[in-house]
C-alpha cells in the first residue's frame, strides 16, 4: 500500500495534532497521579497530627455492665442450687434417721 502525494498533504498536519494530543493525555494521568499522591500524604499527615477518638466509648461501660449482671446471675443461680441441695439432704436425714445412727455403733454378743 503506497501513500500519494494527496495523503501526506493531509496526513503531516493531522500527526502534528495527533501528537499533540497524546502528549496532553500523558501529561493530564501525570498531573492526577500527582495530585492523588499529594491528597493522599496531606491525609496521612492530618491523622498522625489529630487524636484518635474511640468509636462508641459506652459501649465498654455497657459491656463491664452486663458482665458483672451476668456473673451475679451465675452465682445466684449456684447459691440458690446449693440451697437446694441442702434442703433435700435434710429431708432425707429427717425422714431417716436410723440411717444416720446405723453404722456408728457395732453391736457384738459373745
Amino acid at each position: 500500500m503506497s501513500i500519494r502525494p494527496l495523503d501526506y498533504q493531509v496526513t503531516v498536519p493531522k500527526t502534528v495534532e495527533v501528537s499533540r494530543l497524546q502528549n496532553e493525555q500523558v501529561q493530564k494521568t501525570l498531573v492526577s497521579q500527582q495530585i492523588q499522591a499529594a491528597q493522599t500524604q496531606y491525609r496521612s499527615e492530618e491523622k498522625m497530627r489529630s487524636v484518635q477518638k474511640r468509636e462508641k466509648p459506652e459501649s465498654v461501660a455497657i459491656h463491664e455492665k452486663q458482665e458483672r449482671s451476668d456473673q451475679r446471675r451465675h452465682e445466684n443461680r449456684e447459691k440458690e442450687q446449693h440451697r437446694r441441695s441442702s434442703r433435700e439432704k435434710n429431708k432425707l436425714q429427717r425422714k431417716n434417721p436410723l440411717n444416720e445412727s446405723a453404722g456408728s455403733r457395732i453391736d457384738i454378743r459373745l
